[in-house]
């Protein structure tokens, strides 16, 4: 019933005795599986508006959630549950985050992040993620207290997609200001983003983390440097642009393709190689004009267009040139992220 629109999560909510027991379901000695049951019914209020979820806080509850994630005894798909709800509440705005924090989220959110539980760890990462981009202060703390580390050792725990709410959370970070930016790259993340384009297979996680570094790299020259020097990660996007649309997408409008423009190789360079093999993956009067803020209706072409047949791609495997070399005209469903 909370589930189906605010108009009846609100009635429900309109009697605090309901929301009473709802929470005395939670907190009291009761079977794991009413508490799930609670706390899910508790997520799916806060979903729907910041209303709602202030509801929620305002029953003076949050502390009490924030407990259930820090206690050693407290049940796995307890700890999932009570992540979900915290994620649905701070998502909305910043004061949510705020109010998360004074109730001591940190730092268990950041020692979930080395549970053993990869859903607990994923959880946790996307908790942070819906933090960070609420401000920069936010970002800060979470960089202040350990964050970044946290945030690795998700990626470097998780497998596949598992480790995507973690490269989101990161780049968030990195949008939040130049000097948070260029902490992430003092913390070697580049190296196990990079790994992720080299050796992962899952071209959705691959679009997202060509997103994060976009936003690692986007604030100047010197942190653009940074992102393309480390692992030959312009080298990998020439393998990744020409068939993931989603990427395409992302490396205009976080102001990469505009910013290769600058660079003049030789010709015959494998540098100029490797950009001529950029450029061949998008359109040419997007390149000869690119800015990176094109209105939808011409973003809309750049995610339809295919490279062109006889443009060589660049590739670290001699086996991959000789089908880049051989055939572009196929490609694999492009994959989407958001």
């Amino acid at each position: 019933m909370i589930g189906h629109s605010e108009s009846c999560a609100m009635e429900v909510l309109s009697s605090s005795v309901t929301l009473g027991r709802v929470f005395d379901c939670v907190a009291k000695e009761n079977p794991t599986t009413l508490k799930i049951a609670s706390l899910a019914a508790l997520d799916r209020i806060a979903k729907h508006n910041a209303d709602l979820a202030q509801t929620i806080v305002t029953a003076s509850e949050l502390p009490y959630i924030v407990c259930l994630l820090s206690s050693t005894h407290t049940n796995i798909k307890v700890q999932r549950g009570a992540l979900a709800l915290i994620r649905d509440i701070v998502r909305h705005c910043l004061s949510l985050s705020e109010n998360a924090i004074e109730a001591d989220l940190f730092p268990t959110i950041l020692v979930l992040m080395g549970s053993p539980d990869e859903l607990v760890r994923n959880e946790a990462a996307k908790v942070v993620g819906e933090m960070v981009k609420q401000s920069v202060q936010i970002s800060q703390l979470v960089v202040n207290a350990g964050g970044i580390a946290a945030l690795m050792n998700v990626i470097k725990l998780s497998k596949e997609h598992c480790c995507l709410p973690a490269v989101i959370a990161i780049g968030y970070i990195a949008i939040s200001s130049p000097l948070l930016a260029s902490v992430i790259i003092q913390s070697d993340v580049l190296l196990p983003l990079n790994g992720i384009l080299e050796n992962d297979d899952d071209e959705f996680l691959k679009a997202g983390v060509i997103w994060a570094l976009g936003l690692i790299g986007k604030h100047s020259c010197e942190h653009s440097r940074a992102v393309c020097t480390t692992g030959n990660v312009v080298c990998i996007m020439t393998e990744i642009l020409p068939t993931n649309a989603k990427a395409r997408r992302s490396f205009i409008l976080d102001g990469h393709l505009k910013r290769i423009q600058q660079y003049s190789p030789a010709p015959d360079t494998e540098m100029y190689k490797i950009l001529q093999g950029i450029n061949c993956c998008f359109p040419e009067d997007i390149v000869q004009r690119a800015t990176g803020d094109f209105p939808e209706s011409v973003m809309q072409t750049v995610d339809k267009y295919q490279p062109k047949s006889n443009c060589v791609f660049y590739s670290r495997h001699p086996k991959s040139n000789e089908l880049n070399n051989s055939d572009n005209s196929s490609h694999e469903e492009e994959a989407t992220f958001e």
